[in-house]
């Protein structure tokens, strides 16, 4: 051992003697430090290389900063589900690693939870200082998972509707057009044990699969129904006719009109 004391001592030494090139800097809020050592660097060169380092933080902020309301991430948090969001092909490459990493976790690792990091305080929004109920914990988690982001071939992230998701088509006649219902899955579930009876909904794991052939069922009843009362309704001014087209999962399907044409969207609470 005598031997290896001595050689640690002599490297030791040697790196003590190495000229060291030392600045500090602050990015994303934290304070960093860049060492150098063995190297000689003239005035330029040090300048030069202290501008490509705070270029390169600068654009990590760019893509990946959810602080900051312009990045690349922000931007893609405000956009709406299912349509793909272009980013940097950085940034495609540091996704697609944390969904493996989610992957490969056993979903342990999740780089989809901000909704329940703001929750506590810790994101953008600031300082909380009262804890969330367990209510709203369950509805943060609701935003939450691995399996509602995806990456494509072009570099594009897209937020995946929870399955089962249902939008139904349905045509009309006088007036000729379409219009779609979308049914909230846990209104499907509420109506299956209304007839069928069985455990509380909020103890059933539903996300991750699509819906069976009996709900399926029970989804066009529920569709007859709306097709019923939306003839009623229509009736003081058109004798309208309704008929159940399709149902799609992915919004991107339901293409019923051109994208400068007005629509009107009207939401029934329950």
């Amino acid at each position: 051992m005598g031997w290896l004391t001595s050689l640690l001592a002599s490297l030791s030494s040697r790196a003590a003697d190495l000229p060291l090139t030392t600045w500090h800097g602050e990015t994303m809020a934290s304070p960093y430090v860049v060492k150098i050592a063995g190297a000689s660097l003239k005035p330029a060169d040090l300048d030069r290389l202290k501008a490509e380092v705070d270029a390169r933080l600068r654009e990590v902020n760019r893509q990946m900063s959810h602080y900051q309301p312009d990045s690349e991430l922000s931007r893609f948090n405000r956009h709406e589900a299912a349509r793909p969001f272009q980013v940097s092909a950085e940034f495609a490459r540091v996704t697609r690693f944390a969904l493996d990493l989610h992957r490969r976790s056993g979903g342990l690792f999740d780089p989809t939870l901000g909704p329940l990091i703001n929750l506590w305080g810790f994101g953008p929004k600031g300082e909380i200082h009262q804890a969330p109920t367990d209510e709203q914990i369950r509805a943060a988690l609701q935003q939450c998972g691995g399996q509602r982001l995806q990456v494509t071939e072009r570099d594009e992230l897209v937020k995946t509707l929870p399955l089962p998701t249902n939008m139904n088509v349905v045509a009309t006649e006088n007036p000729k057009g379409f219009f779609i219902v979308v049914f909230d899955a846990k209104l499907i579930f509420s109506v299956l044990e209304s007839i069928f009876g069985g455990s509380e909904i909020s103890a059933q794991k539903v996300e991750g699969r699509e819906f069976t052939r009996i709900e399926v069922n029970v989804i066009k009843k529920l569709i007859d129904i709306v097709c019923t009362e939306m003839e009623k309704a229509w009736n003081p001014v058109f004798q309208m006719a309704c008929s159940y087209s399709r149902s799609e999962m992915n919004p991107n399907y339901v293409t019923m009109v051109a994208p400068e044409e007005i629509m009107a969207s009207l939401e029934a609470l329950h």
